[in-house]
């Protein structure tokens, strides 16, 4: 404590500055006597008796107040300090108690050696823990010590412990932390609830793995920022690119340049509208491969609502994409071949109607003239029209 923070309730005249003290007390009875000697003379002639009586009054009259200030006062303060000090230690003792008792765990105060409880919370009492019984009879039910026991480590180093262990098909976790330099503090949580649930996260995410691995599709996670932090097998034959060329946004690079602003402008509005991404693109690597692919990714979302990551898949399209292309350049071939069939059936018409006219004019019949001129018209006609769009070819 800083000796400037000392309070005046604190404050003790006797212990600060006995001189002084023993200073005052001369002056009080010096002037005492001075006045008792005093009234004695205008009183004479008096008894004796009279004299001590008076100088006695006098005496008790002044000096009382200074036994107060030097001798009770100080001794009252210090009881009252002790009364606050045992109030202070019975609260925060009690505090203790109540946040020992309410850890989810067994606690116990031990001794450095022997391993004896000295102190425990609630629910170490409950599995019959009492001061003088040994934690690993406590806990363990047993004669000796626990081979595992991490308590020999933290008395050599004084550094706290820590261990996760199976015992009799229950998992524990031990915490060993220094408390004195004869006792330590031991924490037993019974882990086997939390043990039971990584083991089942870990069951499931190897039942995807595996699923994964054999997925005709290319199948992809990446982070809420979108880096990649995992692919499998099929989609680095997809893509054509490594894992480790995948990690992180490396995948980005293997899109194809031509694609790539697309493909961000369109996961950037799913995502903003929490919509499903789907896209058709392209991935091109650095040995010159370009496939085509039609990607899918969704959000994983934390229980908290907050988006933890994507999932989606890739799946090759290359085939499709050259059936199209085969399909595109045949139509186009049919489409020059019939233009240069039509083309080539209206010359020929044209040459009919030329024909036709020359007969005509020479026919005197006008019957037989209009015949002619009606089948000119026709042929006309047909000329005219796009009619190989009729044509089933």
């Amino acid at each position: 404590m800083d000796q400037n923070s000392i309070s005046a309730e604190g404050y003790s005249p006797y212990s600060k500055a006995p001189f002084q003290m023993l200073l005052i007390i001369t002056v009080m009875i010096f002037t005492c006597e001075s006045i008792v000697m005093t009234a004695l003379y205008f009183l004479s002639p008096s008894p004796a008796w009279f004299a001590a009586i008076l100088d006695s009054i006098f005496l008790v009259i002044l000096v009382s107040p200074g036994l107060y200030l030097f001798l009770f006062r100080p001794l009252v303060q210090h009881i009252s300090e002790r009364k606050r000090a045992e109030e202070r230690l019975l609260r925060e003792s009690t505090m203790r108690g109540i946040l020992l008792d309410n850890l989810p765990c067994v606690a116990l105060i031990l001794k450095k050696g022997t391993r004896e409880i000295v102190a425990s919370n609630k629910a170490a009492k409950q599995i019959g823990a009492v001061p003088g019984k040994t934690c690993y009879q406590t806990c363990a039910q047993r004669d000796d010590t626990c081979s595992f026991c991490l308590a020999p480590k933290l008395w050599a180093t004084g550094d706290p412990q820590r261990l996760e262990v199976e015992y009799e098909g229950t998992y524990y976790e031990g915490i060993w932390v220094p408390l004195t330099e004869e006792l330590y503090v031991h924490y037993i949580f019974d882990i086997t609830n939390c043990k039971k649930a990584e083991e089942s996260l870990q069951e499931s995410e190897e039942r995807f793995r595996t699923l994964a691995e054999v997925s005709p599709v290319g199948i992809f996670r990446t982070d809420a920022e979108g880096h990649c932090h995992y692919v499998n097998e099929r989609w680095c034959e997809i893509a054509g690119l490594t894992p480790e060329e995948a990690f992180g946004e490396g995948w980005k690079q293997g899109l194809h340049p031509d694609d790539r602003d697309r493909v961000f402008e369109e996961w950037y509005q799913a995502a903003k509208q929490n919509l499903p991404f789907k896209s058709e693109y392209r991935f091109h690597n650095s040995k010159g491969l370009t496939t085509w692919v039609i990607g899918q990714a969704m959000e994983e979302r934390e229980p908290s609502g907050e988006t933890k990551g994507y999932i989606g898949t890739i799946t090759d399209i290359n085939e499709r994409k050259q059936a199209e292309e085969q399909i595109k350049a045949s139509l186009k071939e049919k489409e020059v071949l019939l233009s240069e069939i039509h083309h080539r059936v209206k010359n020929n018409m044209q040459v009919i109607i030329s024909l036709l006219r020359l007969r005509a004019d020479k026919i005197e019949d006008q019957k037989y003239a209009d015949m002619f001129k009606e089948g000119e018209d026709r042929i006309r006609s047909m000329a005219l029209y796009p009619w190989f769009v009729l044509c089933p070819f």
